[in-house]
């Protein structure tokens, strides 16, 4: 750490593991694909990318670095092509949770229009070494490789947090789960930046 970083700004005591996670919210509405004039309502199954870090014990011959690709740029612009990267960070991909240590509590970030979930790697794995389970959601249709009309994100915003918790205690309380005793629902913040504020 750097002599004059702020003082949270220090890692905490875990090692930080990290996991890629595709849900599914079946039955929403399809506001883009809503014909005019029609009375009835259009579904759809809403596909949800999320990343979740968690606090890990590592073995000795166990990496506590990982690799994130991203894009940036603007879906369509001709003047702002969508660009791949990769980024390194601190956390060791799909190690084993901490479940000895009991539940930690839970924190749901969500980006602005347009963004991605890898948006506060340093903040979400930073949060995870200090004790707790941090997830950040792809929200469809607002990311810099999906971006649709607004009316999509002032629809969806609000239902794919709610969505994303209630996975999240699923996924604590289900036999077998990466998960399954690790992450405390019921105490739960969110961390937002523009439209995910």
């Amino acid at each position: 750490m750097l002599p004059d970083a702020p003082e949270l700004a220090a890692r905490g005591s875990y090692k930080v593991g990290v996991r890629t996670v595709d849900l599914v919210h079946k039955n929403q509405i399809d506001i883009l694909s809503q014909p005019k004039g029609l009375d009835t309502l259009m579904y759809y199954d809403r596909p949800l990318k999320i990343e979740v870090w968690y606090p890990t014990i590592l073995d000795e011959n166990e990496r506590e670095i990982v690799s994130y690709d991203q894009v940036m740029g603007q879906v369509g612009a001709e003047d702002r092509p969508l660009i791949p990267f990769t980024f390194l960070g601190r956390s060791s991909r799909d190690a084993k949770p901490a479940i000895k240590d009991g539940s930690f509590p839970l924190i749901n970030v969500s980006h602005g229009y347009t963004d991605s979930r890898l948006l506060f790697t340093y903040l979400t794995e930073n949060l995870a070494s200090k004790g707790y389970v941090v997830v950040s959601i792809d929200h469809t249709g607002s990311t810099y490789r999906d971006a649709g009309p607004f009316n999509s994100t002032l629809l969806n915003r609000s239902l794919d947090d709610l969505f994303v918790l209630n996975e999240m205690d699923g996924l604590s309380k289900t036999k077998g789960a990466f998960l399954q005793g690790l992450a405390n629902a019921d105490t739960t913040g969110l961390v937002g930046w523009s439209m995910g504020s």
